[in-house]
């Protein structure tokens, strides 16, 4: 299991259009890996406990990874209409590199390709509809891990069915 800061630096690097890595959007992007971690590995990439917000997914654990490491930092910035923003970004991609094996750096490229073109709006709509959004009720916990099991059982019962 990779650190978060691993996760975040890795995105921070290799997302193609970093002013747009905002505290929402990348917190939203590890929750995606996670998710997508759990349902393909059964087991998620970082270690955080999932929490369904009034927002969707989120925790502060990963801005303030992002505050703690050497690699990343936070930073307040302007919107597009003038409101105040907080941006992850990377300051130094020298060492220590993310420590992320082949198979969570193949889920977080895959992430970030599928989610990079998106606008917000759609961005959005793709994270309140996966299972564990749809299945979980607001200011709850999210056993991504069990979800995912769920889902699966749920998928087999209807091929099986």
């Amino acid at each position: 299991m990779a650190r978060t800061a691993d996760v975040v630096t890795y995105i921070c690097k290799n997302y193609p259009n970093p002013d747009e890595l905002s505290k929402a959007r990348i917190t939203k992007m590890v929750y995606l890996c996670d998710w997508r971690s759990a349902y393909k590995r059964g087991k998620q990439i970082s270690p955080i406990k999932w929490i369904y917000n009034h927002y969707g997914p989120y925790v502060d654990e990963v801005v303030d990874s992002a505050r703690l490491d050497p690699r990343t930092e936070v930073v307040y910035t302007e919107n597009a209409y003038g409101n105040p923003k907080e941006l992850v970004r990377l300051i130094n991609s020298g060492t220590p590199q993310p420590r992320l094996d082949d198979e969570e750096k193949e889920i977080v490229d895959n992430i970030i390709r599928v989610t990079s073109p998106l606008y917000w709006s759609d961005f959005i709509d793709m994270v309140y509809s996966t299972y564990p959004v749809r299945r979980s009720e607001k200011l709850s916990s999210m056993d991504l891990v069990k979800l995912a099991k769920d889902l699966r059982t749920e998928k087999k019962a209807a091929l099986d069915g």
